[in-house]
């Protein structure tokens, strides 16, 4: 899902007189994260152990979010991450 906002819209939202919620705005950026993890991690010869700790910052910026739907999707990505990353460690 592409949900990247185009320069007008970046700028109604940092001035905070978007016409599209905040909460909806986020919504859109966590999946567009979510998305973003899981194309890179698909990715041959991606370094997934600082791929993990990039999934893992953004799982700690958006603890706070109202939407806990998207961000147990985030989670769910940052821990398929995990389990891949210490796949190819483990003998």
């Amino acid at each position: 899902m592409k949900a990247k906002l185009n320069d007008a819209q970046a700028r109604a939202y940092i001035a905070g007189d978007q016409s599209e919620p905040a909460q909806e705005i986020e919504r859109k950026h966590i999946l567009h994260l979510t998305a973003c993890l899981q194309e890179a991690a698909g990715r041959p010869g991606m370094n997934l152990a600082d791929l993990c700790k990039t999934a893992e910052r953004y799982v700690q910026n958006h603890q706070r979010t109202e939407n806990r739907q998207e961000l147990a999707l985030l989670i769910a990505a940052r821990d398929a991450i995990k389990a891949r990353a210490s796949a190819k460690i483990a003998p």
